[in-house]
């Protein structure tokens, strides 16, 4: 007996495809960046990686949201035991961008078994919500006393931070 035909593999594929598609259209977060799309259809999906520099404050605020995710490679390849004594990695090399992505790589849900209302859950999740939500506010928090800061220094403009938060357009135009 045949354990996968083809043309089921071919309908899971085009399933992840479009539940890529969604994730593509759907997760706006500004701290979440998506993996760079390939211009050519031919992707399967196996993972859906994302990157954030707070990766384990999203990675536990969609653990508390009920979204199971992965860290895919938890130890950078170059610092597996396996390539310790690598006559390449000697003395212990440094890859930067390995190192970046190693620490901000999260893999999102990803199956051709994932409901409609399962990746609208994930969606609503990664986006601004809940928890993780309030570090982006401080983040934007941050960025509006900065710029009253340069306002009064810089361009003397004397208005207050109550007055900065009620009508941002004082300092922006």
């Amino acid at each position: 007996r045949q354990m996968c035909k083809e043309t089921d593999l071919d309908e899971d594929n085009a399933k992840r495809q479009a539940l890529a598609d969604f994730y593509y259209r759907e997760l706006n977060n500004p701290l979440v960046r998506l993996p760079r799309r390939l211009p050519d259809a031919q992707n399967v999906y196996h993972l859906f990686p994302v990157f954030c520099e707070r990766r384990d404050e999203l990675q536990a605020h969609l653990a508390a949201c009920g979204v199971q995710t992965l860290i895919h490679y938890p130890i950078a390849p170059h610092e597996q035991e396996c390539y310790a004594k690598a006559e390449w990695n000697q003395p212990k090399c440094s890859l930067p961008i390995t190192e970046r992505i190693h620490r901000q790589e999260l893999s999102l849900p990803m199956s051709q078994v994932l409901s409609a209302s399962e990746a609208q859950m994930v969606a609503e999740a990664v986006n601004i919500s809940g928890e993780y939500k309030d570090i982006w506010y401080i983040g934007i928090f941050a960025t509006l006393v900065y710029w009253y800061l340069c306002n009064i220094a810089i361009f003397g403009k004397n208005i207050t931070f109550r007055q900065l938060l009620d009508a941002p357009e004082l300092i922006l135009g």
